[in-house]
């Protein structure tokens, strides 16, 4: 028997308002043709690669392509010269080693796929022994989707990562709750339940497309969040975010979202399924499982 490969894969929700499959495709190829890098974290910067269609001619099925993650350097750095413990430069005071500007090092990369028609993008956090954070990918495409000449287009673009059921357990398992931060980005309408657009009624008659509610408590009694902060909570975990701050016993703990985002565990065989399409296989069957939760 063939040794099963892992796969861990993670969801981000990007949605836009108005919005359709089509709109959605279109906001994709106008930011691939930008070509612009976006800060990842410290040196590094992310890329969106170029995208196909899951099936040809048929891109709204969805399309898969690769996100890139690379260094960039001062090209006008010294260079350490680990035998002699010194920084090297020529006369000029230029690197010793010139190295073309549109050639970037460490080079990593993981493949994605998106289904326009329930906007979540499915990616790998965990590719060729190489790791992706699910936070700071939503955070480097929101900065992408939401440049000037995007944003003229396609107004304001929210880009999520779906977190865990166990975001909200954790939270309200605190014993003494003293700081709750909940952060909603108005949903799309057609995809929300009756039971969550109540909670958001009130956001919506005062024509707002985000609502920050915090709250706070003493350390003695702690906050109790009712029905609609839960239900808010409830929407936070595909369209916003949810921070929270408490003590069990005398420990202070804290909770965010970011902490616990979806990820999918699965395992497969790498003689007889390539690791794309198995995510592709993966995104169709949980899609339901991310447009269902509104």
């Amino acid at each position: 028997m063939s040794r099963l490969n892992k796969l861990e894969i993670a969801v981000l929700n990007i949605t836009t308002h108005p919005h359709s499959p089509e709109r959605y495709l279109e906001l994709f190829k106008d930011a691939f043709n930008l070509k612009l890098p976006i800060k990842y974290r410290g040196p590094e910067y992310l890329l969106l690669g170029r995208h196909w269609d899951i099936e040809n001619e048929q891109p709204l099925t969805g399309i898969h392509g690769v996100l890139f993650k690379y260094i960039d350097l001062d090209l006008a750095g010294a260079w350490l010269d680990l035998t002699l413990i010194e920084p090297i430069k020529s006369e000029d005071g230029s690197p010793i080693i010139p190295i073309p500007e549109d050639l970037k090092p460490n080079c990593q990369a993981t493949p994605f796929v998106f289904l326009p028609d329930g906007h979540r993008l499915f990616f790998f956090t965990f590719h060729e022994q190489k790791r992706f954070s699910p936070a700071l990918i939503a955070k480097s495409l929101s900065a992408l989707f939401n440049n000037k000449s995007l944003v003229e287009k396609y107004g304001e673009v929210s880009v999520t990562a779906e977190s865990s059921d166990e975001t909200i357990t954790q939270i309200l398992n605190i014993p003494n709750l003293t700081k709750l931060s909940i952060s909603v980005t108005l949903p799309n309408s057609d995809d929300l339940s009756k039971k969550k657009e109540a909670a958001l009624a009130r956001i919506k008659r005062q024509n707002a497309k985000r609502a920050i509610q915090e709250y706070s408590g003493n350390k003695h009694d702690g906050l109790r969040p009712d029905d609609e902060t839960r239900a808010l909570m409830e929407l936070a975990k595909s369209n916003g975010y949810i921070k929270a701050e408490g003590y069990r016993e005398q420990i202070k703990v804290t909770e965010s979202t970011s902490k616990h985002p979806v990820l999918i565990l699965d395992r497969y065989d790498p003689t007889q399924n390539a690791p794309l399409t198995r995510l592709i296989s993966i995104a169709k069957a949980h899609i339901p499982r991310f447009t269902g939760r509104q």
